[in-house]
């Protein structure tokens, strides 16, 4: 994380911005507001954390937040938040600083934002497939330790099976892998360790530093009663297959998180960037898994990224 860190810190200088917006809701935050070398403002949406702007309440309408803050000198408004999470309130009210900082009225902003789609694969609900039993798939960019923990957060339903399909990019911060694995362990059911783009690494290697961190919890969660959490791993080495191995993991109404790519249309492998995009291939898994399962004729997945 010191690595992750260090490269956003060198956003908050005057080489690259004259001022800018952080989220200290963590220490992490704080730290980047402390030593930020450019002007920022803070947000918040913890109670018992000071900011400029914060979020003093919030009102849950099915997958929809309605935040409602406190700002500078004094203004008081809301903002409402397209997709689930805690994380993405945070997100959303930085944006609203953030076109604040621009020069927006903050009234203006808040309309502009809660009129706002949803965001290419930031916690994109793939097209559901009419089936008895198919699972809720979400496809999200989360690729660092505390982002999986938060979009698993978001989408944990007590009374359903939660699976995470994950992986971590080649030549990139290495610390971070073991530390991704354990988050998916503490939050989902089921976590299934493939590749995400291995880049010039050797994927096995990448996918075993993982697997460490998610076995190091889920061993040491043994399940001792009812209540304990206790997650299963396993290995799939083609992202394809694994994102079938999630679906089915979660069949019968669970959901299924496919995390780290996100948006991307293509997987880097050796330096050669192969068609793939997670939302294609997970909509053609569930017709497929769909057709299979409810024994009709076979259904044709619709055109698009084959893997």
């Amino acid at each position: 994380m010191e690595e992750y860190f260090a490269a956003k810190a060198l956003l908050f200088t005057p080489e690259h911005a004259r001022r800018g917006v952080v989220v200290v809701d963590d220490a992490w935050g704080v730290r980047m507001a402390r030593e930020s070398r450019v002007p920022v403002v803070t947000v918040t949406t913890r109670p018992d954390v000071d900011a400029d702007w914060r979020v003093v309440g919030r009102d849950l309408d099915g997958g929809l937040t309605t935040a409602h803050l406190t700002g500078p000198d004094g203004v008081a408004l809301s903002v409402r938040c397209p997709l689930p999470g805690d994380f993405n309130v945070a997100n959303t009210v930085l944006a609203l600083a953030m076109l604040v900082e621009a020069g927006h009225a903050p009234a203006a902003a808040a309309a502009a934002l809660g009129a706002a789609g949803p965001v290419p694969g930031r916690m994109e609900k793939v097209p559901a497939v009419g089936a008895p039993g198919v699972p809720v798939v979400v496809v999200d960019y989360a690729h660092t330790p505390d982002a999986v923990a938060a979009a698993l957060q978001a989408l944990r339903d007590a009374g359903h099976p939660l699976v995470v399909v994950l992986g971590a990019g080649g030549d990139r911060d290495r610390d971070t892998r073991p530390l991704m694995g354990a988050a998916a362990a503490r939050a989902a059911d089921v976590v299934v360790v493939t590749d995400d783009n291995p880049r010039s690494e050797e994927p096995a290697a990448i996918r075993a530093a993982l697997l460490a961190g998610a076995r190091s919890v889920a061993d040491a969660a043994a399940p001792t009663g009812p209540a304990a959490h206790h997650a299963e791993v396993v290995e799939v080495d083609r992202r394809r297959a694994a994102i079938a191995e999630g679906v089915a993991r979660a069949w019968g109404g669970g959901v299924v998180l496919v995390a780290g790519k996100g948006h991307e249309q293509g997987q880097d492998v050796a330096g050669v960037v192969h068609p793939f995009d997670d939302r294609a291939v997970a909509r053609e898994v569930l017709v497929q898994a769909a057709a299979l399962r409810v024994g009709g004729a076979p259904v044709h997945a619709p055109e698009g990224t084959r893997a």
